[in-house]
């Protein structure tokens, strides 16, 4: 509930007031305004009980050449006077809105602990840079991220110690065909720019084919592809199949399941040694009983066919009460 405003001398008062299920005050919350609109106090009684627990003072300040500092103070306590700083935030922001530095002191130290720079180029792309700072200002580590105005290219630079220049560079790109389909790359570059790791994902206009190709040693040979299909079929059934291979094309492992149209039945069957023979086979099914109570039954089967593990779960029409059987013996019997 909140309460018509009061204004005295052109400084405006709020109270916004909770009240919980049982018609008790949850928590209040009192914001004042002064006449200018430029220095917004918050008071906050986080539990109803009439006692101030937490203040926040807002102030902004606009300079000649229009661009504005923004002071944000998080306090414990009731009183300035007595109160602790909790953080701290100080943003500038420049007059053609451009350039925004945000200070920050998060433990209320009297010190900022990081600089956030937002930066907008002329070209639309923006950049921005985050640095945890050391109590003399010194920069601990950073990370630069520039985005293209599109968003289809982002580019991060990587700085752990603080020290000279970045030691990683991380570029994303997305590409996109007319047809819809699309491929997204991310290529991890060292300091000298030498490749240290790429991967470039594949995917089709209607999302169910993705190709992932991997290089994991900086030499531009693909060390591992994921190919992975899925099947739509005529009734609604949905079919899919995922192969992982090695540099050499080598089949590594392969899965593929079906899953009837309704999501009730699920059956999985893993090569794990890319032999080309079934070594696991699970099958999940589900029955939703028309009181809402629903009972899910996991088989795995090994190669040859015998019960590696069976597990019947059930969750009653209340959705709290359930049970679980499990075949400890490996027979295929509850």
């Amino acid at each position: 509930f909140e309460a018509p405003p009061s204004v005295t001398a052109g400084v405006r008062t709020v109270v916004q007031t909770a009240y919980d299920a049982a018609g008790g005050v949850a928590f209040i919350v009192t914001s004042i305004t002064n006449a200018a609109g430029t220095a917004i106090t918050n008071r906050f009684d986080d539990n109803g009980d009439g006692v101030v627990e937490r203040l926040q003072a807002i102030d902004l300040v606009i300079h000649a050449n229009g661009s504005r500092t923004e002071t944000l103070v998080n306090r414990v306590g009731a009183d300035v006077a007595t109160s602790v700083v909790a953080n701290r935030t100080v943003t500038v922001t420049s007059a053609d809105g451009k350039v925004v530095v945000i200070d920050r002191d998060s433990k209320g130290g009297g010190w900022f602990d990081q600089r956030e720079t937002r930066t907008t180029h002329a070209d639309g792309s923006r950049t921005d840079v985050i640095s945890d700072l050391a109590q003399n200002a010194s920069v601990i580590r950073s990370v630069s991220t520039t985005t293209t105005i599109d968003g289809l290219i982002r580019t991060e630079l990587i700085n752990r110690d603080g020290v000279a220049s970045w030691e990683t560079q991380v570029t994303t790109t997305i590409a996109e065909t007319a047809n819809g389909a699309r491929t997204e790359s991310v290529i991890t570059r060292n300091a000298d720019n030498t490749l240290r790791s790429k991967d470039v994902e594949q995917i089709s206009a209607d999302g169910r084919t993705r190709t992932l190709s991997q290089t994991f040693d900086g030499n531009n040979v693909w060390d591992r592809r994921e190919l992975r299909v899925i099947t739509v079929n005529a009734e609604g059934s949905t079919t899919s199949s995922l192969e992982i291979r090695n540099g050499d094309n080598s089949l590594q492992s392969k899965e593929s399941y079906t899953q009837s149209a309704d999501a009730l039945q699920r059956t999985t069957v893993h090569d794990l040694d890319g032999d080309g023979d079934t070594d696991l086979t699970e099958i999940r099914s589900t029955v939703v009983n028309a009181n809402g109570s629903r009972e899910v039954e996991t088989t795995q089967l090994n190669a040859d066919g015998s019960t590696r593990s069976l597990e019947r779960s059930t969750l009653g029409a209340d959705k709290v009460s359930a049970k679980t059987w499990l075949d400890l013996d490996q027979n295929g019997v509850l």
